[in-house]
């Protein structure tokens, strides 16, 4: 008897333990993810304090756009932002505040592009 009940304990040990550990490589991932947006929105953020459209933080986020990679990123969070809610709340709108600044410098970035065309025209 006492051995099936150590077996029983082993076993929801086991499960409790690897829920616990999915669980924080879960969260792990979504510090990882808000890191690189909040690196990415530093970028940004420098860009449009800049005003300058060929500054070196333009530069370099115009380059990560072409890449296609800030597409999947606001792609990507808005697909997933209630299960990362779900997993940290604080986490998740320091993801948000970055995301943000990414859309915020997408903005003056187009309004800077829809400007040079029309003076062309």
């Amino acid at each position: 008897m006492r051995i099936r009940v150590l077996i029983i304990a082993l076993a929801w040990l086991s499960v409790f333990l690897s829920a616990l550990a999915s669980a924080a490589d879960n969260k792990v991932e979504l510090e990882l993810l808000v890191s690189n947006y909040e690196e990415l929105a530093v970028d940004a953020k420098n860009c449009t304090d800049s005003r300058n459209q060929k500054s070196a933080p333009c530069t370099r986020f115009i380059e990560i756009f072409n890449n296609g990679e800030i597409n999947k990123i606001i792609k990507s969070f808005g697909n997933n932002v209630s299960r990362y809610f779900s997993m940290d709340q604080e986490l998740t709108l320091r993801g948000i505040i970055a995301v943000g600044h990414v859309a915020d410098t997408l903005g003056f970035l187009f309004e800077k592009q829809t400007q040079k065309l029309q003076k062309r025209t």
